[in-house]
């Protein structure tokens, strides 16, 4: 490692400060670097990673610390390093490259590009002969044939363009048809034995799971319902959550949920508290209840700052080694449990089923571990206070190991999903510390990733909030404001204050103007203000985080039942249009577009409680599994569509509508559900 910094050591970014003491003379993405490159007429490398990535580690220990390959890199090349979740519109653009070459795409990314960043080639991990080899011969041949390379990266850009040719909109098929062959290609990969889709490694993906919940709720599917639940228990239950501390990793390496990729993501964790809070009000299980309390205590403790920010994602690795905060050796138990560790290693698999390696075991929980009591002659509720108690003792000895690693930075779109994480703990649980939680958030999004002229900021870090370090601001993207104006819904839900509907509208006319496609309706992932990137990409497909354009066309159709603005359901609904013809064939990546279509297919109802007690009242109606509905409350006047004219200041009021037809006003808490359960009959669709 060299003693004198490169250029990153002037970043915020942990990840780019990670590798600001390689011997590559690595460079920030930023205008003099870009320039410098055409000035110089060098190639560039471009390595794009983030900091919690377990083989950009291994490749950084093995390429970039090398003498020999930060030689290469330095004379033939300016080396650019990438922060990936900083800049996702760069990663984007060069990840769609790299699949494009080589049919698959991951994390270290590296592509090789002309001075005036075309792609040329590129790759996700290198072990060092091959990347030695790989910058020898790219570098010979800008050397000897620039006009070669030239002509292949244009042909390579043109390609890149025709990926991004958005077809004509579908020939609105009957929308039940399409939701029914999104069901069954999920069916045909389900895994009926430990859940989840019968693929290697195995991520929990819960916009799939939260879609089908949501139809097996609304159609009555059981078999839907089981594998939904079969799922949930198994991830729960499985080493991807961690026993102690809460909270689930990335992924499982393996089927059987067991032996995880140890980083820990707000993005994965925030979504999840979603899907296990819905899933709790939809089975009354009072173990999802336990992982919604768990999962918010982790990003409490860990993911959270003293001004109510979240921050990005803890490690995998802690002292060079995978997973070790995490794993735990037999005879430690022992040692901490004393007569009870054999009841613990039952009751979390520290056996042949959680053995690792190197003497490692990591802590499954036992699926059966409650019929356990009767074997030990104890009640089941002595065993749920013996296992709180060894959590307890496991979690004060684990402090006192060395950390993961912290990517401090704050990241919009992430912090808006973990509030909407904790608008529905709040919901599901009715814990008002999650709701507090939740409103100081949007304050502090408000404050601290919003500029003094009032554009949303994509990151910032601690850093650049006390002003230790400055430098040029990365505004929002469009996935930030979709999900920041979605989180603006979701308090509006639960609070009853208009100002966060307003919010949510100014958003969406904020984003119209920043990002839409004139010719499809469909946003564009970077505004017209960035002129850097080589393509302006559209971001149809969801993955682990929902795509830009279904989180905004699902805020458009939000937005246009409460405000009763039709033009924003229609844009919504066009939107999806364009990719319809995609989602059957593909379904696990059109998910969030499956809720807006469920939408169409089959009953959606608003919900309007207005009165001097609706807030009070709205209290006992959000934590009933309503995923059919928009709710809305207001203790006042309100020229909002959803109120208007429905104020009565002597009596609370429930106004239950579907499609600008509303029934009688209900009275009651229990008349309202009634009328809701008997209403979902009667306007059936399926």
């Amino acid at each position: 490692m060299n003693s004198v910094p490169n250029q990153l050591i002037h970043e915020s970014s942990p990840y780019l400060k990670q590798h600001a003491y390689n011997p590559v003379c690595w460079h920030a993405w930023n205008e003099q670097t870009l320039s410098r490159a055409i000035e110089e007429n060098k190639l560039m490398i471009i390595s794009i990673g983030y900091s919690t990535c377990h083989w950009c580690h291994v490749m950084e220990h093995d390429s970039f610390e090398n003498e020999e390959v930060a030689s290469l890199m330095n004379e033939h090349f300016i080396p650019v390093k990438v922060d990936r979740e900083e800049r996702p519109d760069i990663d984007s653009v060069y990840m769609q490259t790299v699949q494009l070459m080589t049919g698959k795409g991951g994390w270290p990314l590296n592509c090789i590009t002309l001075p005036d960043g075309k792609p040329l080639y590129g790759g996700t991990f290198f072990p060092r002969k091959q990347w030695i080899n790989v910058l020898k011969q790219v570098s010979d041949l800008w050397k000897y044939e620039p006009e070669r390379c030239r002509q292949y990266a244009d042909e390579l850009l043109a390609g890149l363009r025709k990926t991004e040719l958005i077809s004509k909109p579908a020939e609105g098929k009957n929308a039940m048809q399409i939701i029914n062959a999104m069901v069954k290609s999920y069916e045909e990969s389900f895994d009926s034995i430990n859940g989840g889709f019968s693929r290697v490694p195995k991520f929990p993906m819960p916009g799939n799971l939260q879609f089908l919940m949501r139809y097996a709720f609304q159609t009555g599917h059981e078999e839907i319902k089981k594998q939904v639940i079969l799922t949930l228990n198994k991830m729960a239950s499985g080493g991807i959550y961690d026993h102690i501390g809460g909270g689930f990793a990335r992924y499982s390496t393996d089927a059987e949920w067991k032996i995880p990729h140890f980083e820990k993501m707000l993005y994965d964790n925030a979504q999840l508290i979603s899907l296990y809070a819905s899933a709790f009000a939809f089975t009354g299980i009072v173990a999802f209840r336990m992982v919604v309390e768990e999962t918010m205590q982790f990003v409490i403790n860990e993911l959270m700052s003293s001004d109510f920010g979240f921050y990005s994602a803890l490690d995998a690795d802690t002292e060079g080694e995978e997973g070790k905060f995490y794993v735990w050796k037999k005879e430690e138990i022992e040692k901490l449990l004393g007569d009870d560790a054999t009841l613990f290693c039952k009751v979390f698999c520290v056996n042949e089923k959680g053995y690792w390696e190197k003497g490692n075991y990591v802590l499954m929980k036992n699926e059966n571990f409650q019929f356990l009591s009767d074997d030990y002659h104890i009640s089941k509720a002595e065993l749920d206070e013996k296992i709180r108690e060894w959590k307890k003792v496991l979690g004060i000895h684990r402090k006192k190991r060395v950390h993961p690693g912290l990517d401090n930075k704050f990241i919009l779109g992430w912090n808006a999903l973990m509030l909407i994480a904790c608008c529905d703990a709040y919901r599901f649980t009715g814990n008002q510390e999650y709701l507090s939680i939740a409103l100081k958030n949007f304050d502090f999004i408000r404050q601290c990733l919003t500029d003094s002229e009032g554009k949303l900021l994509h990151s910032t870090h601690p850093d650049e909030i006390s002003g230790a370090i400055k430098r040029k601001p990365v505004y929002a993207f469009a996935d930030d404001y979709a999900a920041f104006g979605l989180a603006g819904i979701h308090l509006f839900s639960v609070t009853a204050d208009e100002t966060f509907l307003t919010h949510a509208i100014e958003l969406s006319k904020q984003a119209d103007q920043l990002f839409t496609d004139s010719d499809t309706g469909l946003l564009f992932y970077t505004s017209d203000k960035n002129d850097k990137l080589i393509i302006r990409l559209t971001e149809t497909e969801d993955n682990v985080i929902p795509s830009s354009n279904s989180m905004y066309a699902n805020l458009l159709f939000l937005l246009g039942r409460i405000t009763g603005n039709a033009e924003w359901e229609e844009r919504a609904f066009k939107m999806m249009r364009f990719v319809e013809s995609y989602m059957v064939s593909y379904s696990s990546a059109f998910s969030n577009w499956g809720m807006l279509l469920l939408n169409k297919a089959l009953p959606f109802f608003e919900l309007a409680i207005t009165g001097r007690e609706a807030k009070k009242k709205l209290n006992s109606v959000l934590s009933v599994y309503l995923p059919d509905m928009m709710i809305g409350a207001s203790e006042k006047e309100s020229e909002t569509s959803l109120f208007k004219n429905r104020f009565h200041a002597d009596e609370t009021r429930f106004y239950l509508c579907q499609e600008k037809s509303c029934l009688q006003p209900a009275v009651t808490v229990e008349e309202i559900l009634t009328q809701i359960k008997s209403a979902r009959k009667s306007s059936w669709r399926y």
